[in-house]
Order: structure tokens, then sequence, then C-alpha cells
């Protein structure tokens, strides 16, 4: 009734890859890694071609206060 699924390694590594790949970019996000100042060093040494993909990446990896703190106590006491 129960049958095993055996991938060959090859057909593994997409699957360990994406797994990879989602993680880090929740764990970069939760921790604060990265901050702005990073990309803007990375973009002054990428040709103008790459810096559309590098604020892809920021975007992905850098949360942006809008004007409203998350629970960070930015604005902890001040009445609107």
């Amino acid at each position: 009734m129960t049958r095993t699924l055996i991938f060959t390694p090859i057909m593994r590594l997409p699957v360990i890859l994406a797994v990879f790949a989602t993680s880090f970019l929740v764990v970069s996000r939760k921790l604060s890694i990265f901050q702005n100042q990073d990309f803007e060093i990375l973009e002054s040494a990428l040709p103008s071609i790459l810096r559309r993909h590098v604020r892809i990446f920021q975007n992905l990896l850098v949360w942006k206060l809008l004007g409203c703190s998350r629970s960070y106590g930015l604005n902890a006491g001040k009445q609107p």
C-alpha cells in the first residue's frame, strides 16, 4: 500500500535550493540582517544594468517602515 518516493540527488537539488532560498529570505527579514546602506554600497559597485536586480533583492530582504512602526516602540507614547 505504501510506496516510497525515491528521487535521485539531481531531482532533490531544486527542492533543497527552494527551501534554502525561502528560509534565507524569511530569516534575514525577521532578524533585519541587511540594511539599506548595504545595498547602496552594492549598487555603487555594480554596473547600472544590474541595479534593477539589486533593488528587487533589496525589497525582498529589507523591511520598509512607511510612516508606521511595527511594534518596535518607535511611536510609543505619542498621541495622533
